[in-house]
This record gives structure tokens, sequence and C-alpha cells, in this order.
């Protein structure tokens, strides 16, 4: 779809191109027919959600057997004085560490998404 877009186009600057995108959208969803909405455009099938969405998230709980971390900038914790990387997108967010089954081995959670696994048996 981006092809739609750029394809045979020449633009002098990012805001001609974000230009170019903008226009683009509003065709794709107010004009154009989507086959897989029956020939309707995106726009007429759209519907506010009647779920409403909180301005501000309840802290996270974690199990009392937790091991809890803030990940810090950088995407960093640290566990019994070793630093490891977890995903950089939870920076400033607890996380709960969890052994696993096998000895050395801990998953990272956040909420109750597992994220990552740390592997204390690998060097630093």
């Amino acid at each position: 779809m981006t092809v739609e877009v750029l394809q045979g186009s020449s633009f002098t600057d990012l805001a001609h191109c974000q230009r170019a995108f903008d226009r683009w959208r509003d065709v794709y969803n107010l004009e154009r027919p989507h086959e897989a909405l029956d020939l309707a455009t995106p726009a007429s099938k759209y519907q506010v959600s009647q779920r409403p969405f909180p301005e501000v998230l309840p802290p996270l709980e974690y199990e009392p057997t937790d091991l809890v971390r803030r990940v810090r900038d950088k995407g960093r914790i640290m566990l019994f004085g070793r630093i490891f990387k977890v995903p950089k997108a939870f920076k400033g967010m607890p996380v709960a560490i969890r052994p696993t089954t096998t000895d050395g081995v801990w998953n990272v959670f956040f909420a109750i998404h597992e994220i990552a696994q740390l592997d204390l048996r690998q060097d630093a």
C-alpha cells in the first residue's frame, strides 16, 4: 500500500512526503472500497469503543515470591549482581523475575506477559 504513495513520486522534504501520506490515508479510509468489508470503506465501519480507557493505569501487582526489578535506561535489570538486557520498551517499569524448572534460568514478566528469559549459566 505504501508503494501507492511512493511510486513515481519525488518529495522535496519530509513535510511534502507527510502531506502525500495524509492524502493517501484519507482516500484509503474514506473513499476507497475494501473487498474485506464487502466494498464498504473503513470509516463507514468504525465504531467508538464502549469500553473506557483509563487515564492512569493501576499499579502492577506481582506475587510475593517474585523478584521485582525496575527496568533501567537502555533496558537493563540487575539480578544477583549481574546486569541483564530486557526489551527497552519497559524502561522505568517494574518487572517480575521468576525461576523456571531449569536451574539458573529465570523468566521475566511484565504483568502476566513473559518478556524475556535470563540464563545465569551464561558468562556475563
